[in-house]
């Protein structure tokens, strides 16, 4: 039994005990104080154990006034209306990204496990209140200029930039945008590098969209580096026909992406 059910039942365990107190009250004409006592200390010490630190699988999410300002400021833009999708139309050349792919400055992401962070539900929906008003379908690009040039990097090297790395923050943003509610990519690369899903070297932790799937409360979530399989899941639809899923795709070798493919699957 996960801490999530532990609680469900200590809290339905607690009613019941102080609901047969209000009852027997009722038919007998006295309230069993010691009774309600007891069922309402049942509740407490549920809810202490399931926000308890020291339970080694729950972690907060670190959010930072950073973080915060930006989660703000999205808000505030979005509800009144402001799309914050990228608009501006990004080009380069061959050569361009070539060099930068030369410098070393991109990046490839990272299979690492994140024994720090757990997905048995403690952080299921909690990312809900961070986000703005729905505006469809949304597209972001690394490379925006209102955020390319902005460090991310969890060794605080500058030349580890939004436009260089965070095409793992960004795809999710996109993700979460075109299905929850808005969010920018610099929200996502922000909780990426407090939380620890950012590399020293080597991108993002593949396990980031782990906890993307569980934080923004996504039904369901996977991943796979068979195409067949992937094709699979691009061609399914809902009940309303549309597409059931979104996909991200790692390519094996290109421009922006080199080693092993991934493909990280969230539903709607």
């Amino acid at each position: 039994m996960n801490k999530r059910q532990k609680l469900l039942l200590g809290i339905i365990l607690g009613f019941a005990i102080v609901l047969g107190a209000i009852l027997n009250c009722r038919e007998t004409g006295e309230l069993n104080k010691n009774e309600i006592k007891k069922g309402t200390g049942i509740i407490e010490n549920a809810v202490i154990d399931y926000y308890d630190n020291s339970i080694p699988d729950y972690q907060p999410t670190i959010i930072t006034d950073e973080t915060q300002d930006i989660i703000d400021e999205t808000i505030k833009t979005t509800f009144q209306g402001e799309d914050v999708s990228t608009k501006e139309v990004i080009e380069s050349s061959e050569e361009e990204e070539k060099e930068i792919t030369d410098e070393g400055a991109l990046e490839v992401d990272a299979v690492i496990e994140q024994e720090n962070i757990s997905y048995d539900g403690t952080n299921t929906g909690n990312g809900l209140n961070l986000l703005g008003a729905y505006q469809g379908l949304t597209y972001y690009s690394q490379a925006d200029s209102r955020w390319a040039e902005d460090m991310y990097s969890s060794i605080g090297d500058s030349s580890q930039t939004m436009r260089s790395s965070a095409c793992g923050p960004t795809s999710a943003a996109m993700i979460v945008s075109s299905s929850k509610g808005s969010i920018l990519p610099t929200t996502l690369a922000n909780l990426a590098v407090d939380n620890g899903y950012r590399t020293a070297g080597n991108g993002t932790a593949w396990s980031f969209f782990s906890f993307i799937a569980d934080y923004f409360d996504f039904n369901e979530y996977y991943t796979t580096s068979n195409f067949n399989v992937a094709m699979n899941y691009l061609r399914q639809k809902d009940a309303a026909g549309n597409n059931k899923y979104y996909i991200v795709v790692s390519c094996g070798s290109g421009l922006f992406t080199t080693g092993r493919s991934l493909y990280s699957f969230s539903s709607k």
